[in-house]
């Protein structure tokens, strides 16, 4: 499973195995050479942490690009509900407008329910 064998390999006496194998006959006897902070799988979980602690320059970079997409993001979606808030709605709305591909009339929303659809 750890070596990523796809099929299973045959282990005699003297040969090392390692944590988390599959004995697929009989029984045997091991003697545990490593146990604890010192097994394989302990130290595959130790490199993994590491890894996850540990930012990349381009990482940071994304991180810094997306935090204003996001910013640019709302403040154009807050702008946008206030024009049509404020002034859009009472030039351009009239009682038949409907959304693209929708038959039913957006006279029921008023104002505010029209500048959050949009």
């Amino acid at each position: 499973m750890i070596t990523g064998e796809s099929i299973p390999v045959e282990k005699k006496a003297g040969d090392e195995v390692i944590g988390g194998i599959v004995n697929k006959t009989g029984a045997f006897k091991f003697c545990a050479t490593r146990v604890g902070k010192d097994t394989a799988l302990s130290q595959i979980i130790k490199l993994v942490e590491e890894a996850q602690t540990i930012k990349v320059p381009i990482q940071k970079i994304a991180d810094l690009v997306a935090g204003r997409f996001i910013l640019g993001g709302h403040i154009l979606a807050l702008a946008t509900f206030l024009f049509w808030f404020f002034i859009g709605f009472s030039l351009w709305f009239t009682p038949e407008s409907r959304l693209m591909l929708t038959p039913y009339p957006l006279t029921l929303v008023g104002a505010f329910g029209f500048s959050v659809l949009i």
